[in-house]
């Protein structure tokens, strides 16, 4: 049965695209070419400057401005939409935050050193970008070949999880199946194993189990009934490596992830199991906050 157009305010419309001329960023090129944008979609690739001073200043802003040209005319050519390129000067990740709120876009690309690399740091640019702004990132590792196949979208069933899914329906029009990846977690187990019977421990985690279960199937019921083919697991366990674990399993291309916002101090921390994942996934990472997040740049 063919699959109904999706209408154009359910396609990307304006993708940021930050660059530093590196591979990894050209990598970030790569994909934006390979998602389905909008008719009329314009992607802005942004190169952020130092702001201190130097003598040839005006050579380096030069050579920047044709540097991106060259990586307009590359990507003019792989994508339908408008492409625009602009060089700023400032901290990087502060730049690119206010950039993605000055023009509204809708999703932010960056592309991400090897695990190995020093680029796996706390203070790196595309964490800050993560932690600090409220559009959605799209962290590109392996180099892409092709669209998503093999998407997993990583879900706690709480309130986060419906801009999760939202998210992954807007950045994934395309109408594969999407497994959504659920922990749930046995309380007492440890403490329980002790004090019961065997058959009574089974049917403690049974009764836990089967809650979990009807609990995705409400929340795919409720929130997933657009048409599209869903598959689900279900499994006890930290979710950091539950999560990891499904992506391995099942080859993911590409893992679907939210983050609580967050006040004072803990700002400055993308969650356990958001942050886990970002570090340890060897496919690429959407990321999403909750609408009411918001943070004070500098």
């Amino acid at each position: 049965m063919p699959t109904a157009k999706p209408a154009a305010s359910s396609i990307l419309q304006r993708v940021l695209v930050p660059t530093d001329f590196s591979a990894n960023a050209e990598r970030a090129a790569e994909r934006v070419a390979r998602l389905t944008l909008g008719g009329r979609a314009e992607v802005r690739v942004l190169h952020v400057m130092p702001s201190f001073p130097f003598k040839k200043k005006g050579s380096a802003v030069a050579h920047a401005r044709e540097a991106l040209r060259d990586v307009k005319d590359r990507l003019a050519k792989k994508v339908e939409a408008k492409v625009v390129t602009e060089v700023i000067e400032g901290d990087p990740y502060v730049e690119i935050v206010r950039a993605a709120r000055r023009y509204g876009t809708q999703l932010v690309v960056l592309g991400r050193h090897s695990k190995k690399g020093m680029d796996w740091g706390l203070g790196t640019t595309a964490e800050r970008v993560v932690r600090k702004g409220s559009t959605p990132v799209l962290i590109v590792r392996p180099d892409p070949v092709r669209p998503y196949v093999r998407p997993v979208v990583a879900v706690d069933l709480s309130d986060v999880s419906r801009t999760v899914l939202d998210l992954a329906r807007f950045v994934l029009v395309a109408a594969f199946p999407l497994r959504l990846v659920h922990a749930y977690h046995v309380p007492f187990e440890g403490f329980m194993s002790t004090s019961v019977s065997r058959k009574e421990m089974q049917g403690f985690r049974e009764h836990y189990r089967d809650e979990a279960h009807a609990a995705m199937k409400k929340f795919v019921a409720v929130f997933g009934d657009d048409g599209r083919a869903w598959r689900t697991t279900v499994r006890e366990g930290d979710p950091r490596m539950v999560v990891v674990r499904a992506l391995s399993e099942f080859k993911a291309d590409l893992v679907v992830l939210g983050t609580h916002g967050r006040s004072g101090i803990s700002h400055f921390l993308l969650g356990s199991v958001a942050e886990w994942i970002l570090h340890e996934a060897s496919c690429d990472v959407l990321i999403g906050r909750p609408e009411r997040f918001t943070f004070e740049l500098p």
